[in-house]
């Protein structure tokens, strides 16, 4: 009997985690979605930082006053990155699409013009949201 234990334990254990692994690849992709459609705006990232600072840390205004030009400048440096990272994607896009055939070349222009209008639609909602959240407080 004790020779069925150890398989019995590792079935056990391999199935808690088979399980955790399909949630995990269920769930995710919708969490994230949900994260970035939350995002804050620019306008948003910094006052919300210090807001949650603040409080959270019971920060004195001397503290404010130093710990906001470093909140600032992690912004900057973010939107650099952010930047960069777009010119990378769009030199990747450029040398891509010189490998495509037409009828690729095609259907890869209609997909990257609704990932365009995707975005612009999340952009415009969170400018709504924030828009709605100003109005609302006050």
């Amino acid at each position: 009997m004790s020779a069925r234990r150890p398989w019995q334990i590792w079935l056990a254990i391999l199935g808690i985690f088979m399980s955790g692994a399909v949630a995990g690849g269920f769930l995710a992709p919708r969490l994230t979605n949900r994260a970035v459609e939350r995002g804050r705006t620019p306008r948003e990232f910094v006052p919300h930082m210090m807001d949650r600072l603040t409080r959270g840390l019971d920060l004195s205004e001397e503290q404010v006053g130093r710990i906001r030009p470093i909140v600032d400048q992690a912004w900057e440096q973010l939107n650099a990155l952010r930047r960069d990272s777009a010119e990378v994607m769009r030199l990747m896009y450029v040398e891509i699409e010189g490998e495509l055939t037409p009828e690729q070349l095609q259907r890869h222009e209609e997909y990257q013009n609704e990932r365009r209008l995707r975005w612009q639609r999340m952009i415009e909602e969170r400018e709504k949201r924030a828009r709605e959240g100003e109005a609302g407080g006050s």
